[in-house]
């Protein structure tokens, strides 16, 4: 986004999602360089377990991923953070969905597109087992919404009584 970043004018661009394993120093350093982006992003959690994690075969830990996002908070100005989360995914205890909970909590991520975990027929967590009763899932999706809604409320209300530029796309 180096080369973009030298359009002139009066824009801002932006990325979708992106994977904790591809934030490295030189990501950063060039979103930190960047007078055009927007410095919103959109890392996807999944879960705030490792066995969880594990389980989907993802790609990062953790403590990786609250690296990244620690680094992106000490080098950028204010940024934004929203996620994906999956509740439900075959297998999770109630420990492991406090963990989503708690990481939630601590990152205190802007927004998230949270998703009930269902069952596609030929994939490998199709087979697993300890399928969780819907009824929990559809639980479990409440409590992070509101776990999410009120972090989101707790950012907004920081800039309440504040004029700021608004770019309209």
């Amino acid at each position: 986004f180096e080369r973009l970043d030298r359009i002139p004018g009066n824009w801002r661009m932006r990325l979708s999602s992106v994977e904790a394993v591809e934030v490295n120093d030189e990501f950063i350093n060039a979103a930190a360089n960047c007078e055009h982006l927007c410095p919103q992003f959109h890392p996807s959690l999944q879960s705030g377990s490792e066995a969880v994690l594990r389980r989907m075969r993802r790609r990062y830990s953790m403590a990786r991923f609250l690296e990244k996002l620690e680094q992106m908070r000490e080098q950028l100005d204010h940024p934004s953070f929203t996620t994906d989360v999956i509740v439900g995914f075959p297998g999770e205890t109630e420990e492991e969905f406090e963990a989503t909970m708690s990481l939630c909590r601590e990152v205190q991520f802007d927004n998230a597109f949270v998703f009930k975990y269902s069952t596609r027929r030929d994939t490998p967590a199709a087979a697993m087992e300890k399928q969780l009763p819907r009824e929990l899932i559809e639980q479990r999706h409440a409590m992070v919404l509101a776990v999410i809604d009120e972090m989101g409320a707790r950012r907004y209300e920081k800039f309440v009584g504040k004029t700021m530029e608004v770019l309209v796309e």
